[in-house]
Parts: C-alpha cells; structure tokens; sequence
C-alpha cells in the first residue's frame, strides 16, 4: 500500500481536477471522505476490467488504473446539502458523446461554416483495468454500465440503496457476502448478450428486483440471510440459460408460462390460481415472489440449506 500525500490530495480536490500519482505499474485517483448524507455514485467503461469494492473508510473513492500508461477517467465529483454526486466515465465515452452531439447538429446546421472543426472521432476504445475503492458512510445509488469488458461488483459492507445495471457483451459478477446494511429499494440488472453471477442475493435486502437477461447466461443465488419481510423478483427476456439456487428457508410464490412454473413444483408446494407457492407461505420469515415473463428454455432449480 503506497503512502497516501493527504496534502496534495486535498489540493487537487480543492482545484476539481485528479493528476495521477504514479506507482511502478499502474496510476491512481483519491478522494478524502468528506461529510454527507447520501451519494449517487455513476460509472461507465467501455472494454475495461472494473473490480468495485468497499475500500478504506478515510476514503471516499480510490481508483488504480492498469497498466502505467492507462488514460485516467473522467471523475467528476460534487457535494450540495451534504448529497455528494460522483461520476466516473471513460474518455471514450465522453468523446463519442460528444461527437454524436456534432453530428446531431450538423444535421440541423443550414449553413456550413468551414471555420468549424468537426467533431473528433472518438477511435476504438481501450482495454484497461479499473480497480475501484469506494467508502460511502451513507444509503448510495449504484448506476454502472460497463460495455464489452468485465466487472467483479462485490457490494459486501456498502450501504446500498438502489443498484442499477446495464451490462452489453459483458461478464458480470454481483455480490452480497454480509447483510446490507441497508434496505435495497430498487436493484435492476440488464445484461445483453452476457454472462452473470449473483451471489448470496438474499443478503442485500432487496424489496424489488429486476433480471433483465436476454441472450445471457445467469447464475443466481437466492441464498444468505435476510430480514422478515418479502421480495417481489421479476425475470424478464429469454436467457441463453438460467440457474437458480434457492434456500430451503424462504417461502416461495412463482408465477409465469406453466413450463416454468412446474420446474419448482415440490411435495410441499400447493397450487394458487395459476400460481406455485410454499403451503405456508404467508408463515415463512422471508419470502420470494418470482414472476416470469417468458418461458425459459434452459432453466435449472437448485435448492440448499
């Protein structure tokens, strides 16, 4: 672990611009931890390798950025009323938005000035590996996109609020190895043409969740522990293939096409309506309600301890 220069640090923040502190292999960003009472926390990468975990509570964010020559993100950082904003996004993003906003105006344009540059292209993306720390000491909302790359998301010990997703050709891995340490009022994943994992999903506490899967391959987890109480899951588009593990402890409601819904039919299940649940449902601690809104080719149920 480097020496941190707290002094520079707290300079550049002051100044709202990052400049790398090099280490022999790779650069690297910081924040201080600051005071605040909520924080969104934004990141987009295009090709890179992110790994996002909880990180060293006298600071907010850390970034190491692989290899030495890796261009650093854009970061842009903001507090008003002690509700912090925190954006990580790739330069090439950046540039190809803004190259889609010169096309869009060029097409607007009526006359051509010569004295006006195009708008530069943004090339192909770059592949680099984005390790990421992050502290919050207050209830966060996750937003992530991660574009053709990898992202190892272990959320154990942050205070996550909301979690939103969008993964495209993209190997995805989401964990919860604790309790969260807040409820998780909206969690919504779409991974395109992917592959993910959910670990220990009961761990985060969700009261609402969305799967969104279509062309993907998806490990899910329904294990861990939980408060008393239900969680509304919905499973939407046609995965490539759909693994479920299930703890024997939570009570179960599924609904969707009749193919799927049998796929969990046990001794101790009885029928409502067009619905699967556990007999004494209503008397579990936890419980699941699962809706499917397609029939899924290549589904496995796993129950565990």
């Amino acid at each position: 672990m480097p020496v941190r220069a707290r002094s520079l640090v707290a300079t550049l923040v002051a100044l709202g611009t990052f400049v790398p502190l090099c280490r022999p292999a790779e650069a690297q960003r910081l924040i201080p931890n600051q005071m605040h009472t909520s924080l969104v926390f934004e990141l987009h990468s295009v090709r890179d390798d992110i790994e996002l975990y909880e990180g060293d509570p006298q600071y907010l964010f850390r970034i190491d950025m692989r290899p030495i020559t890796a261009i650093p993100p854009n970061i842009d950082f903001s507090v008003f009323n002690q509700a912090a904003t925190l954006r990580v996004r790739d330069l090439w993003v950046l540039a190809s938005q803004a190259a889609a906003r010169g096309a869009a105006a060029d097409e607007v344009e009526e006359v051509d000035d010569p004295s006006i540059p195009p708008p530069a292209s943004p090339g192909k993306p770059v592949s680099e590996g984005w390790d990421i720390e992050i502290a919050p000491a207050s209830p966060t909302d996750f937003i992530l996109q991660c574009d053709r790359g990898k992202a190892d998301l272990d959320f154990t010990d942050l205070p996550v609020r909301n979690l939103h997703l969008l993964a495209d050709t993209t190997e995805v891995r989401i964990e919860f190895d604790r309790p969260n340490s807040v409820a998780l009022e909206r969690f919504k994943v779409t991974v395109r043409e992917g592959d993910i994992e959910i670990r220990t999903f009961l761990h985060a506490r969700a009261q609402s969740a969305t799967v969104q899967i279509d062309g993907s391959k998806c490990r899910l987890d329904l294990t861990g522990e939980a408060p008393p109480g239900e969680m509304d899951l919905f499973i939407e588009g046609v995965p490539r293939e759909l693994r479920i593990a299930i703890s024997e402890a939570a009570g179960l409601h599924v609904e969707g096409p009749a193919a799927i819904v049998t796929r969990f039919d046990r001794k101790d299940f009885v029928r409502r309506d067009l619905a699967l649940e556990h007999s004494d449902f209503a008397e579990r601690r936890n419980r699941i309600r699962i809706y499917f809104s397609r029939p899924v080719p290549k589904l496995e149920v796993e129950w565990t301890e």
